[in-house]
């Protein structure tokens, strides 16, 4: 049996396609060991017996942190040496550095980069992260093939990275086998994901006041303190507490339980980053909603292209317009119908797991 590493300085979980592609490697009869951070929201461990964890604590102590990311990168020497794969995967920029380190002791072992943070230089603020841009350029050739999440970072990556090395893009979708049972009567108009500046999250609170009566504005998902006590503290003094349900850090049963009960779905990204600028078909929330078949809103931003409610409908980031655009598909049930069938066909034809890993798949399957 082949074995392959997946290393990621991170949350596995906090990734649509990271632990179901390992788990259609191991179908394939392949062990997959995922190093990454030791996860603290108790996601229900799947039970494979070609798919083991190997965590390592982080903290938020900057000196802390980075002494258990040296741990980190000597277990992944450790196990190398002990199991010998024939397949690396880095995720994000800590990944690729401690796999770069893996092939320079073992050059005959096959290099994935797999990126899923590359941003403008202009945003990079730390020396370690300078200093990761710059291991990136310099031993992006040791790499046998990179995968973007998009074709706007593929374009940017490979731009920056300067590289005629082989790309694939796989967006972050679901298994089409993936099923949640959708409740008939919804109540939620819902923002799922990252809550933070750059997701219009103050005027999505404020849209609340407008919003027909019955339903509900839910924020859930990760938060920094300093930004979720912000947020709440406008909840309260706006009396809100009846028409926004703020929720965080919630674990994977309890994200697909409010899924289940969403109505509408609200994607909504500032194009302040490269991430921001390149969300259409590629955003983790909007990949819920497809798998739901739950429509959307979501804001002008300018990759989102589609002008005839095929899947989601436009408006302006202000609460005003939020609201309307809200209203409206509560309203319109002959649009919100069209849009929902939609979502379905194209989640079972095209936007699904299966159809975004099959050259991936091929390539691997081509490993010595």
């Amino acid at each position: 049996m082949k074995s392959i590493f997946f290393i990621i300085w991170s949350n596995p979980w906090l990734y649509l396609t990271l632990v179901p592609i390992a788990q259609v490697l191991s179908k394939k009869n392949f062990k997959v060991y995922i190093f990454c951070q030791k996860e603290i929201l108790n996601q229900k461990k799947i039970k494979d017996k070609n798919i083991k964890f190997i965590e390592t604590n982080s903290y938020k102590f900057a000196i802390l942190n980075k002494i258990s990311f040296i741990l980190f990168i000597l277990k992944a020497i450790v196990y190398s040496f002990i199991i010998n794969p024939k397949l690396i995967i880095g995720f994000n920029l800590h990944g690729f550095l401690c796999s770069i380190i893996l092939k320079k002791l073992n050059k005959q072992i096959c290099l994935v980069y797999y990126n899923y943070d590359f941003d403008f230089l202009k945003n990079i603020r730390t020396y370690f992260h300078k200093f990761l841009y710059e291991v990136n350029k310099k031993y992006i050739k040791n790499c046998d093939l990179i995968i973007a999440p998009n074709p706007g970072r593929k374009k940017l990556l490979k731009k920056f990275l300067k590289t005629n090395i082989r790309f694939l893009i796989i967006r972050n979708t679901f298994s089409k086998n993936f099923k949640i049972n959708i409740k008939k009567k919804r109540i939620y108009i819902s923002h799922m994901g990252y809550m933070g500046p750059g997701h219009y999250i103050e005027e999505l609170i404020q849209s609340a006041v407008y919003i027909k009566k019955g339903y509900k504005i839910l924020l859930a998902g990760i938060c920094e303190d300093n930004y979720f006590n912000q947020i709440k503290n406008m909840i309260d003094k706006n009396n809100l507490n009846n028409k926004v349900i703020l929720k965080r850090n919630i674990s994977n049963k309890e994200w697909y339980s409010y899924l289940s009960n969403t109505y509408i779905g609200l994607v909504f990204y500032e194009p302040n980053n490269l991430s921001n600028l390149n969300m259409n078909m590629t955003s983790q929330k909007m990949n819920n909603f497809i798998m739901a078949g739950i429509p959307m809103i979501v804001n002008d931003n300018i990759d989102f292209k589609d002008k005839n409610y095929m899947y989601y409908s436009k408006c302006k980031p202000f609460s005003l317009s939020i609201s309307k655009k809200v209203n409206y598909l509560l309203n319109n049930k002959f649009i919100y119908k069209k849009m929902r069938n939609n979502l379905k066909k194209l989640f079972l034809s095209s936007q699904n797991l299966e159809v975004e890993t099959s050259d991936f798949i091929n390539f691997i399957n081509k490993i010595n």
